[in-house]
């Protein structure tokens, strides 16, 4: 029988949905102040797959994920999330959205993105 054990530290990502590109760059900053640097940034890409966030954000919009260098416990999704929520909110005009940050992490079984809508693939 496996006998339980503390999780390994886990790989964190941030997906950065946004329509002007200053509004990245702020929330990158932030994100990179409270959970160390970013190890990798993608090249943005035409986040075009839905128009789920036009109404709110306007369009063209674009996805960057980026991943976090350091190591943290899965525990950390939890204030992860509620940071990018923050951030979300301090970006916010007229209570509209500027930029969506989506948080998760990797491991070495799974991919896990933390979200305040239910869905059966979502925690």
């Amino acid at each position: 029988m496996a006998k339980p054990s503390l999780p390994q530290n886990v790989k964190f990502f941030s997906a950065i949905l946004y329509k002007d590109l200053s509004f990245f760059e702020k929330a990158k900053s932030q994100l990179q102040g409270m959970y160390e640097s970013f190890d990798l940034i993608s090249d943005p890409y035409t986040f075009d797959m839905t128009d789920y966030y036009q109404e709110e954000m306007g369009s063209p919009l674009y996805r960057i994920i980026c991943t976090h260098e350091k190591l943290f416990s899965p525990d950390y999704l939890v204030d992860m999330k509620i940071t990018c929520n923050t951030i979300e909110d301090n970006f916010s005009i007229n209570g509209k959205r500027t930029i969506n940050i989506d948080c998760g992490y990797i491991d070495h079984n799974k991919i896990v993105l933390a979200s305040a809508k239910g869905a059966g693939q979502k925690i």
